[in-house]
């Protein structure tokens, strides 16, 4: 192969890589944004199952039991993780809140879990938003469902009370 042909294959190769490396970086966020909500959803399972044995829902601020602690042997602990959290995870060993708001009304912690009766109620979240999509937040619910939302529609469920009947 002569030099001008070498030098056109290297540049069709530069190219051809370049026009991959987004599409490839964008299909593994995908992917870790799928684990992430997967994680979400075991640690809606592990809520439902220590409520179900212990009859009430974490109460960290009574027990001095982080929640993480409470649900562990219900869960894995990778699946407190989410891959694409550079902040919090290394630090604390959590990527993940849960509905402990301080606030009777819209508080889970310490409750029974017939007291959040509205399906939709939010459960356990990322603890910070946009890890994977600006402006957005993973969420798993007291239905078993996990999705994402937008900052704004997490920031109104959250206070939104539990109860069915309060206002919306």
């Amino acid at each position: 192969m002569t030099l001008p042909e070498t030098l056109i294959v290297i540049g069709i190769t530069v190219v051809v890589a370049a026009l991959l490396l987004p599409i490839l970086t964008r299909a593994r966020e995908a992917s870790r944004e799928v684990a992430c909500i997967g994680n979400l959803r075991q640690i809606g399972t592990g809520f439902r199952l220590y409520a179900t044995d212990e009859g009430r829902l974490p109460y960290p601020a009574f027990t001095q039991v982080p929640w993480e602690r409470s649900v562990a042997k219900y869960v894995s602990i990778p699946t407190f993780r989410c891959g694409s959290d550079a902040e919090l995870g290394p630090v604390t060993g959590s990527s993940y809140d849960w509905r402990d708001t301080g606030v009777m009304e819209t508080t889970l912690a310490g409750k029974e879990w017939r007291e959040a009766q509205r399906p939709d109620t939010v459960l356990a979240f990322e603890a910070l938003p946009g890890w994977h999509r600006p402006g957005r937040i993973n969420v798993t619910c007291v239905d078993g469902s996990a999705t994402s939302m937008t900052q704004d529609e997490f920031g109104a469920e959250m206070d939104r009370p539990l109860s069915s009947t309060g206002p919306r």
